[in-house]
């Protein structure tokens, strides 16, 4: 399972930088187009809600709407049961 912010466009990609989330595939399950600011710092949110098994992301610039993009993703179906978290 990974989260990308997407600036590079692949075949596979959609034709914009994005956010995506990623399930067992570098192909993401759900994207939402993202507007790359010229330099602006951005604030990330990604949570896990283990009752509706949604994964969401939340990316803010502090004058502007968020980009969230949210897909349903149970992770004991595709995590063992250690797992390493990197940035």
């Amino acid at each position: 399972v990974a989260v990308e912010f997407d600036t590079f466009i692949n075949p596979w990609d959609p034709e914009s930088e994005n956010i995506g989330i990623d399930v067992q595939s570098i192909k993401s399950e759900e994207t939402k187009p993202w507007i790359l600011s010229n330099g602006d710092v951005a604030s990330v949110s990604i949570t896990y809600d283990s009752t509706t098994t949604f994964l969401s992301v939340s990316l803010n610039y502090p004058s502007g709407a968020p980009f969230t993009v949210r897909e349903r993703v149970v992770l004991l179906d595709v995590l063992d049961q250690w797992v390493r978290i990197g940035f």
